[in-house]
């Protein structure tokens, strides 16, 4: 399923049918489900696990720690721009530059 990001170490999802729901942790080694919980008969214990999910930081969903996350920051996206009239400058053929 992401055997090909390497940005993921492994992954977390969440799948609903009806009024349960299932938590499936994906790695390299392969896959592990819980089971089931009825949200709507147990409210209490779904609102402690949405309560812990919500203060999850990216990399307690799977991201690699070693990657830097993109920046949505004016300074990033100018060294962008640059690194890319720098790739457009040296792979132009010459002919078009003239």
């Amino acid at each position: 399923m992401f055997a090909s990001n390497l940005g993921v170490n492994y992954l977390l999802n969440i799948i609903v049918i009806d009024d349960v729901m299932w938590i499936w942790y994906y790695d390299l080694q392969g896959i592990i489900q819980c089971s089931g919980i009825n949200f709507i008969q147990d409210l209490p214990r779904f609102m402690v696990l949405l309560y812990a999910l919500q203060r999850f930081k990216l990399h307690d969903w799977g991201r690699n720690k070693e990657f830097k996350s993109r920046g949505n920051n004016a300074t990033n996206s100018k060294s962008r721009m640059k690194n890319l009239e720098w790739w457009i400058c040296c792979f132009t053929p010459a002919t078009m530059k003239e």
